[in-house]
């Protein structure tokens, strides 16, 4: 009888009594463990934080991060803190498995070195440059034309591009809807939200914002009527060869000058930078003897063909060789390249490398307060790592559910590719000759030749260009007008905006902004001649997949990592002890 009644006592009453006992005994072990301490401002499975721990990470902010928002109390913000604390923690260690991608290392290792060479810059250079109040009055006196400003305006602008070969009922078609739009925007629509849905121009993305205009930065067709509006004031709409425009003048800029104590912050950062730039090039000099690093920018100079393993710069085991120098090329954009040539690229890597040399020689990153920046640079980079690799593990699943290719037909006019001209250029710059009219000198005689048959352009472009592009006979590729007006200057591109293919250019003169000086600098002279004119196609999903993916990223990022910060602070069971904060 026992023997058969065994078997069902186990199947019932055996499990539950065992469940009843272990109860008791996690509830007699949870109730001898002691609470956390009034010092214990959160826990997780990943361990308890402090407030020391807190202040610590506080600590290690930059100034910007340091401070509550204007909306958020202190104990919001420093809850917040709390969460980030608790999301780098384990972030950190997620990144530690794909530490062993080259690139995951490559990014950890420039995190530590940006944090070595500002060391470097803040010990040996910063203290050198001497920015007292009669170093910033002389210059002042010396540049008083940089701290002021003739009759300005700003500008916003709503642009629909129109191909070349529209037809006049395409183009119709097209002015119609812009006349719509006009009769919007007198009716009270709001001209920054229909200019960043409905403008083709890359101020989109600014609302339409132009920005602040001299006089004489416009085509003078222009110019005439946007300097004649009023504040707040409409433009009708402008008919151009490349589309057509509404422009709304936000407001006239009177003339103004800066008086030395109003200038002297900006005073302090000029100098501060012209100074450290000086210094720069002398103690790159000075630890390139010291090391013995080899350096041979002379290579780059070349116009002949170069082995791609040839080095440019070695020191220890970095080596920058033509192989890198072509992979920055490839991933640098038309405008990256014009303003930091290759030279420059090379020379600021090489420069930043021995700065870091030194600083580990001398112990810099020995010193705690700086092991304490790198080691908060660090961690940022492996949050950063392991955030993507979650933001790509959301992104699939949304692929797989359809939602990319929803926001795809959603959005298709995002995905139109933009109509691009194919330009073979040849640069001439100031900085090559004794005399500036040298430069254009030079170009008036070869566009004759050029023109006249007697010399081929892309070989005098090898021979005389000192654009990246003379090796490839001055052929930049395809690309935006707006983007080569963007290097080149708004003038330069108003003129290659009405080039037909084959046509070739006057020499136009290269005027870049200098944002730190709201000025636009002359750099030199240019011939562009259109090689080919590529229109704007809608490009299919099949093949926009990387650019879909970048997109969403982009205009969800912040409901994707809030999504992310949950997932987390789940996963390991985080908990906020807000009446110790």
């Amino acid at each position: 009888m026992a023997i058969s009644t065994l078997p069902r006592f186990l199947d019932t009453e055996a499990p539950r009594a065992c469940a009843v006992l272990f109860l008791i005994a996690w509830m007699a072990v949870t109730a001898c463990a002691p609470p956390p301490g009034d010092d214990v401002v959160a826990t997780s499975d990943l361990g308890n934080i402090t407030r020391d721990d807190l202040e610590r990470y506080i600590l290690s902010l930059s100034d910007e991060q340091r401070r509550p928002a204007a909306d958020q109390t202190l104990v919001d913000w420093r809850r917040s803190k709390v969460d980030d604390l608790l999301i780098a923690r384990a972030l950190s260690d997620e990144a530690e498995p794909l530490l062993e991608r080259p690139a995951a290392q490559s990014a950890v290792q420039q995190a530590r070195f940006a944090v070595l060479v500002d060391a470097y810059v803040e010990r040996f250079i910063d203290p050198e440059v001497d920015v007292s109040d009669e170093a910033l009055r002389r210059y002042y006196d010396a540049h008083k034309e940089e701290f002021g400003h003739g009759e300005q305006i700003r500008l916003r602008n709503i642009f629909r591009r129109v191909d070349s070969d529209a037809t006049p009922a395409e183009r119709a078609a097209i002015r119609a809807e812009f006349e719509e739009l006009l009769d919007a925007l007198r009716n009270g629509a709001s001209f920054g939200d229909i200019a960043r849905t409905e403008s083709d121009s890359e101020t989109a993305h600014l609302h339409g914002l132009i920005g602040r205009l001299d006089r004489g930065q416009l085509d003078p067709k222009l110019e005439e009527i946007v300097w004649n509006l009023d504040e707040g004031e409409i433009s009708d709409i402008i008919d151009t060869p490349v589309g057509f425009h509404i422009f709304r003048l936000d407001n006239h800029i009177e003339p103004s000058q800066l008086a030395f104590d109003e200038a002297k912050g900006r005073l302090a950062r000029r100098l501060q930078k012209i100074g450290s730039e000086a210094l720069f090039d002398e103690h790159f000099e000075k630890l390139l003897a010291e090391s013995g690093a080899s350096y041979n920018p002379e290579i780059l100079a070349a116009r002949e063909a170069v082995e791609p393993t040839t080095v440019v710069f070695e020191l220890d085991d970095h080596l920058i060789t033509m192989a890198s120098i072509d992979r920055h090329r490839r991933v640098s954009t038309f405008f990256e390249l014009r303003t930091q040539p290759a030279d420059e690229w090379v020379k600021n890597v090489a420069r930043n490398r021995l700065f870091v040399w030194k600083a580990e020689r001398v112990g810099l990153d020995e010193e705690p307060e700086i092991q304490r920046r790198i080691d908060a640079a660090e961690r940022e980079a492996k949050v950063r790592i392991a955030t993507e690799k979650r933001v790509d593990a959301v992104i699939a699943e949304l692929e797989a559910e359809g939602v990319l290719e929803a926001y795809y037909h959603d959005n298709l006019q995002r995905f139109q590719s933009p109509r691009l001209h194919r330009m073979r250029i040849i640069r001439s710059d100031f900085d090559s000759y004794e005399k500036p009219y040298d430069a254009l000198e030079l170009l008036v005689e070869l566009r004759k030749k050029i023109e006249s048959g007697e010399t081929d352009m892309a070989e005098a472009a090898r021979l005389y260009s000192d654009d990246p592009s003379a090796s490839a006979g001055g052929d930049i590729g395809f690309l935006r007008i707006d983007g080569f007006g963007k290097w080149a200057g708004p003038r330069a591109q108003n003129v290659v905006a009405y080039l037909k293919p084959g046509e070739l250019s006057e020499p136009l003169l290269v005027e870049l902004y200098d944002r730190a000086q709201l000025t636009y600098e002359r750099t030199g002279f240019l011939l562009v001649r259109i090689e080919e004119v590529r229109e704007s196609e809608v490009i299919p999903y099949e093949q926009a997949g990387a650019q879909i993916r970048r997109q969403y990223v982009e205009r969800h990022r912040p409901e994707l990592e809030a999504r992310i910060r949950d997932d987390v602070l789940s996963a390991i069971h985080a908990r906020i002890l807000e009446e110790n904060l």
